[in-house]
């Protein structure tokens, strides 16, 4: 063998060229191109032959982007063998676009009732339930898997972590082979904005039937500031307000509405007795939560008072405890 090519970048046309210095001209060869359990023989050969190496062979070498081949020449005058097979190598490589295949990407809501109220991807609520179908190619095998989610990184199929961001959220998935060959592609999920319900301003004043501040009124008048995400108009959405007197652990509901945001004043007519103090609580709900704020709400005012039971004073406001001093004043 006088020449043989070096390598050849398997592509199914791609040719290794053998040529070979004949000692006589009534000689002739047979040739063989060889690798694993592939090989192809061609006889009568003078002094060259071509042959392009099938994709096929790239099966030899499942766990490398290259592997060693090998061609082989024997000589015969006639049917008479002349001498010893003689041998070359050469090398095979795995063109750059053999690489693995992503068949699939599957991707769908993992936390339960989300998609049945929704129909869509809640920003805090939704995780990913994430499944991936991938293959390697001539024999190659799919050796990792990386998906990646808002900076983090999973792998094989899974369950991702709660979805933090709204908008488009991709979905990157990316594996690798054994000959270290990689795939990518990504998908995209649409994600809803939400928050939480939240309160922010919530007070109350006794009041008289006019709505107007009276420090002996039996009314109250609230101030409250609230909102609820609506998530495209299909998040559920309530709030309420309950009373008790400051003394006692039992609440009664005063007040309940139906609103996904609230900014202004609100008049009770809930019979507040100018004696006694009571807590108010607002309670805000929506599919996923709910969220509460308490105010006070005084006595009537008067300067001083002294306790029923004639062991309690209290200045500013009615004496509601025995045997304390209570003060309700700057």
């Amino acid at each position: 063998i006088s020449a043989v090519t070096a390598s050849v970048a398997v592509n199914g046309t791609n040719t290794c060229k053998v040529d070979i210095d004949r000692k006589s001209s009534s000689f002739t060869h047979t040739v063989v191109w060889k690798i694993g359990s592939y090989s192809k023989t061609t006889t009568g050969v003078g002094t060259s032959a071509s042959y392009a190496i099938p994709t096929s062979w790239l099966n030899s070498i499942p766990n490398a982007t290259s592997g060693t081949a090998t061609v082989q020449v024997t000589t015969y005058s006639g049917s008479t063998k002349i001498g010893s097979t003689v041998s070359k190598t050469f090398k095979i490589t795995v063109p750059s676009n053999v690489v693995p295949s992503i068949s699939s990407v599957g991707l769908s809501e993992a936390t339960s009732g989300i998609n049945a109220q929704f129909g869509g991807y809640v920003q805090n609520k939704s995780k990913l339930k994430v499944t991936v179908s991938a293959s390697g190619v001539y024999s190659s095998t799919i050796k990792s898997y990386k998906t990646t989610i808002l900076g983090k990184n999973y792998t094989a199929s899974f369950t991702s972590g709660v979805l933090t961001s709204s908008g488009t959220v991709n979905v990157a998935v990316t594996v690798t082979d054994s000959r270290g060959r990689t795939a990518t592609t990504t998908k995209s999920v649409t994600v809803i904005a939400y928050k939480v319900p939240t309160i922010t301003i919530f007070s109350a004043i006794r009041a008289n039937g006019l709505g107007s501040a009276d420090d002996a009124g039996t009314m109250a008048l609230c101030r409250a500031k609230f909102s609820v995400s609506s998530v495209g108009d299909k998040n559920t959405k309530s709030y309420y307000v309950e009373k008790k007197e400051k003394t006692s652990s039992t609440w009664e509901k005063v007040e309940e509405e139906s609103t996904y945001s609230y900014d202004s004043n609100m008049l009770l007519n809930i019979d507040l007795n100018p004696d006694t103090s009571y807590d108010l609580r607002l309670v805000v709900k929506d599919f996923f939560g709910t969220a509460t704020a308490l105010a006070e709400i005084a006595t009537a005012f008067t300067l001083i008072d002294y306790n029923a039971s004639g062991k309690g004073l209290s200045f500013g406001k009615v004496s509601e405890i025995a045997d304390q001093m209570e003060v309700d004043m700057d």
